[in-house]
């Protein structure tokens, strides 16, 4: 296994930090979010948490497959629908809400 893609606990503490901003702005638990589930509700949150795991932190899609429990595909999948293809107004309105909380937890940093 490369270096670059070993998950630390440091890794989950954050997942799981983003894992219930995300919960909280969608309504949804975070035992659904991290489901296998494809019911569409679950899939956009789970979708916004792989986006905000990759595009805003910087984690392999590897990593965050880890931190998931779903194959890197998935990952690649979802963030490169959450970047390229048009979102309904309430996920572009989380999405910015996270970007802001995101660039709020680099300046305590």
């Amino acid at each position: 296994m490369r270096p670059i893609d070993l998950v630390t606990t440091e890794m989950i503490e954050e997942r799981n930090r983003w894992l219930v901003q995300v919960s909280e702005l969608t309504g949804i638990p975070t035992d659904d979010i991290l489901s296998k589930s494809h019911k569409g509700n679950i899939v956009q949150a789970r979708a916004l948490l792989i986006w905000v795991l990759v595009t805003l932190r910087g984690f392999s899609h590897t990593q965050t497959a880890r931190l998931i429990g779903c194959d890197h595909t998935t990952i690649t999948y979802h963030n490169k629908t959450m970047n390229n293809y048009p979102q309904p107004m309430c996920v572009r309105r989380w999405k910015e809400l996270l970007f802001s909380k995101s660039k709020k937890e680099e300046v305590v940093a």
